[in-house]
């Protein structure tokens, strides 16, 4: 199956450099636990009283990024969107930090 690292569309090479950009401040985030990864491969914000409106507008960003390279990824290996956020989710979950909410088929917990 291809990644988004291969013939990268310049949409979706922009994504990934702004994903990259983004990563330390959503990591950080997700260590305080106000953010968190959901089972569709989307941050998702969990602590609605510690997250102020540039939180909400990262979480934003980063998800309309993520559906970018999704949809990017679903299309080249002719799958479907919900399969490519499964397999992205799968990762992303497993490489989030401790002390990262992440949502598992049981439901959320943290890292």
């Amino acid at each position: 199956m291809a990644y988004a690292e291969d013939a990268l569309s310049a949409e979706v090479e922009s994504a990934a450099i702004r994903r990259r950009d983004r990563k330390p401040e959503l990591v950080s985030l997700e260590k305080e636990a106000v953010i968190g990864e959901n089972k569709s491969g989307l941050v998702e914000i969990r602590d609605s009283a510690r997250a102020n409106s540039s939180v909400e507008k990262l979480v934003g960003d980063e998800n309309s990024d993520r559906m970018i390279i999704y949809q990017s990824v679903a299309k080249k290996n002719q799958v479907t969107l919900a399969e490519i956020q499964k397999m992205y989710a799968k990762r992303l979950i497993e490489d989030a930090p401790a002390g990262a909410p992440v949502e598992t088929s049981n439901g959320w917990k943290i890292k």
